[in-house]
């Protein structure tokens, strides 16, 4: 199964964050569309998946019209694309608006591919803050997917559910309870219960990193337009090759990479 993947694209106002413009949102739309005209030319890619913070935060009616015309644009994929919440996502936004658009019952669900199931949490933000975790009902519905999936499972998440240093990155280095999934390790649990995933795939934090929990791999992926140095954005995107063994990783963009990714038994 190969997939093609983007994260954290911020289309919206920059703000500067202690001092700086880190998100460097004057480029999300031209490359969101560059992605697009980009993968709409790969036959091999099976399925598109965007991994949430699509949208920068600004009040409802623009950040309604921001979503709504990036789902335009990722409609013009010939790929199927799925799309995960992200934090910024829901300031102004609402559970309603969004599983309308999306043409979802719930913002967590499940899809099939090429002999994987791929599953898509959902990072229930707290009110008035960015701490996340995943809900009781939710829980409860991974159980139930992984313990019925005949295939093995791939994990979508916007917030990672790994256990992460942030040493070095400007996000969450003096905050790091709002980097990571408060419930991450009960969450790890029901995935290692299973025995049935392959690998959890998250952003949020815009930096890459690997970790591994009893041999899951946990992988998270760059922003778009995280500015990595003097005013540069990051332009990443990745393809995620999943092959017996291993998972190749192609990173595009300034802050390029190609890593196999050994699956551990």
């Amino acid at each position: 199964m190969k997939v093609a993947v983007i994260a954290d694209v911020h289309i919206g106002p920059e703000k500067e964050f202690k001092g700086k413009i880190l998100k460097l949102s004057r480029h999300s739309e031209s490359e969101l569309k560059r992605f697009i005209n980009k993968v709409s030319e790969m036959t091999d890619i099976d399925a598109v998946v965007e991994l949430g913070d699509l949208i920068q935060e600004q009040d409802y009616k623009t950040d309604a019209k921001n979503y709504q015309d990036a789902l335009n644009e990722f409609k013009k994929l010939p790929q199927s694309t799925y799309h995960v919440i992200g934090n910024h996502d829901q300031v102004f936004l609402g559970d309603e608006d969004l599983r309308f658009w999306l043409g979802l019952d719930h913002l967590f669900y499940s899809f099939d591919c090429d002999g994987y199931k791929c599953v898509v949490l959902f990072s229930e933000r707290r009110m008035h803050n960015f701490l996340a975790r995943v809900g009781i009902a939710q829980l409860d519905w991974l159980k139930k997917e992984l313990k019925e999936s005949k295939k093995p499972v791939i994990i979508f998440a916007h917030y990672p559910v790994d256990d992460q240093s942030f040493e070095g990155n400007p996000w969450f280095e003096e905050r790091p309870e709002l980097g990571l999934t408060e419930n991450r390790a009960e969450v790890r649990k029901v995935l290692e219960d299973s025995g049935k995933v392959v690998a959890v795939i998250s952003a949020h934090n815009h930096w890459y990193k690997l970790n591994y929990h009893n041999n899951i791999p946990y992988i998270t992926l760059q922003s778009l337009v995280e500015n990595i140095g003097d005013n540069t954005p990051a332009l990443s995107w990745s393809i995620l090759t999943f092959e017996p063994g291993k998972i190749n990783l192609q990173t595009f963009g300034n802050d390029s990479r190609e890593v196999n990714i050994p699956l551990k038994k």
